[in-house]
């Protein structure tokens, strides 16, 4: 009778407890969640919050760096100050003889121009800017004016009258010839004052010289190739494959790995040579072949077949052997047998690869590719190999 009683009782308090916590979840669990989480949030909310009050200091910090400074003097003479330089540097504050003074080498920086409430888009040309050229930015002696006398037809009559709803400082010159230069700041309609001594006329006519730019693009590639190679005027001429880039990961004898202490013919000193063809490289066919000048002729990648064989007989020593392969993608196109065979997955040394690392390279070389395919055959290549070396040089950095 007790035993059952006591039963009874523990039955009841644990179906009272269970009551207890069931309604403790349903009504006071969430409001604790809520808490909680309204903490969490009050964290993240607390610092734009403790900002707000300071919201007007900011802002007054903002519309002090746009205004002028007081007094609106110049930083050099002292006189009235109506244009500052947003690209100098602690934007300096200069009337408009300073400004251009200061200026005539940097024609292209970007100023302001104070219109009696706030400073406004201005250019140097509107400050009477002339770029002097031919004499190392000084007016040309031949002119018959010095560089303060030399202005624009229209400094005395341009008005900020919007033509076609465009600035003053990007409208051109009227009446008058400009040189119209696209920076990176913007647009540049500059006053340029050519020189006049006898014989500098030819000098500014606008003559074709894509012709000689191209040459001048080989010449420049060819002197930037020998000058990181360490070649100068006492040195040898450079030798086939000097030119090239150096292979870091390379194993090459003499140079990352000692002469006589390894074992080259290991497979961890094997070295993989992949070979393939880009059809989408090609070429038109010359019409003079003969009169083509080649000026890296040996000295780069040049073509497959001598990149190949001197690749396999640059830095090679005894012991080491040819081991034929097919890329994992090309091998399927071979015949069946040829897979168990000349397949990267079954050649002992190989590792992990496919074999087909020239193909990724092709996604970068065919950006160039067809701009080189009416080049002429040195320059082509060249040009091929000159963006393969660019390349290997990004590999290494």
């Amino acid at each position: 009778m007790q035993l059952s009683l006591l039963c009874s009782l523990t039955l009841l308090s644990w179906i009272t407890w269970t009551a207890c916590w069931m309604m403790w979840v349903n009504n006071f669990l969430p409001i604790m969640m809520y808490c909680l989480q309204h903490l969490l949030n009050l964290g993240k909310v607390s610092y734009l919050q403790q900002w707000l009050p300071h919201q007007w200091h900011y802002l007054a910090i903002l519309l002090d760096m746009e205004a002028p400074p007081e007094p609106r003097d110049c930083v050099l003479c002292g006189a009235d100050g109506i244009f500052w330089c947003i690209e100098c540097a602690h934007w300096p504050v200069f009337c408009t003889m300073c400004c251009w003074a200061e200026h005539k080498h940097q024609p292209f920086h970007r100023v302001e121009q104070w219109n009696g409430t706030f400073f406004e888009e201005s250019s140097l040309q509107l400050a009477s800017l002339v770029l002097h050229v031919g004499h190392g930015g000084q007016h040309c002696p031949a002119s018959g004016c010095s560089n303060d006398e030399v202005t624009t037809e229209e400094e005395d009559d341009w008005e900020d009258v919007d033509q076609d709803g465009c600035p003053p400082n990007l409208q051109a010159l009227r009446n008058q010839s400009c040189l119209i230069v696209m920076h990176t700041n913007g647009i540049h309609y500059c006053n340029v004052q050519y020189c006049r001594c006898p014989g500098a006329e030819d000098s500014h006519t606008a003559d074709d010289r894509y012709r000689e730019l191209l040459r001048v693009a080989r010449m420049w590639q060819l002197l930037k190739l020998l000058k990181w190679q360490g070649s100068h005027m006492s040195a040898e001429d450079a030798g086939p494959r000097e030119l090239v880039l150096f292979c870091p990961a390379f194993p090459q004898p003499r140079i990352n790995i000692p002469e006589d202490a390894m074992d080259y013919s290991h497979w961890t000193l094997a070295r993989s040579l992949v070979m393939d063809g880009n059809f989408k490289a090609e070429h038109m066919h010359p019409k003079d072949a003969g009169s083509e000048a080649w000026l890296m002729d040996g000295k780069g990648q040049v073509n497959m077949d001598y990149a190949l064989v001197h690749a396999i007989r640059h830095g090679t020593v005894p012991g080491q052997q040819i081991c034929p392969g097919i890329g994992l993608w090309h091998v399927h196109g071979h015949h069946t047998e040829c897979f168990v065979q000349y397949a990267p997955n079954f050649i002992v040394g190989a590792g992990q690869v496919d074999g087909e690392i020239m193909e990724t390279l092709w996604s970068s070389l065919n950006i160039i590719s067809p701009s080189a395919r009416g080049m002429a055959t040195p320059h082509q290549q060249e040009v091929l190999d000159f963006q393969m070396n660019d390349s290997n040089f990004l590999k290494t950095v």
